[in-house]
């Protein structure tokens, strides 16, 4: 399964799959009728899935990366309209962040039924 991101570069990156003969059913779709290609990131989902990964953290996952781990100290809680959010500080990144956030979307979504050994690459 690949999860892509559903922005103009995440997509165009998943038409070139298909394009290539890669299942568009092995592609996670953002809606139900399975048109939209990739993830779609809402304030909502981006809140929901910042919290998940969090609590993936808090509960024991490793984050063997430095860049990953100065970026999710930068994150922060803001009150924005009385909405209180987690987001990172002003100036600060979160493209790793929203990257580990996708990769835990997927592992939760789809449940992987045997071990998945992760390996640095770096």
């Amino acid at each position: 399964m690949v999860i892509g991101g559903a922005d103009a570069f995440g997509g165009q990156f998943l038409k070139h799959l298909i394009d290539l003969g890669y299942s568009k059913g092995k592609i996670y779709c953002s809606d139900k009728k399975k048109e939209k290609l990739g993830y779609q990131e809402t304030e909502y989902t981006q809140q929901k899935d910042v919290l998940e990964l969090e609590r993936q953290v808090r509960a024991g996952l490793k984050v063997p990366f430095k860049p990953a781990i100065l970026e999710m100290f930068a994150y922060q809680w803001s009150d924005v309209k009385g909405k209180s959010k987690a987001e990172p500080a002003k100036g600060a990144h979160n493209d790793i962040v929203m990257a580990m956030v996708k990769a835990n979307f997927g592992f939760n979504y789809y449940k992987p039924v045997a071990p998945v050994s992760i390996r640095r690459f770096y």
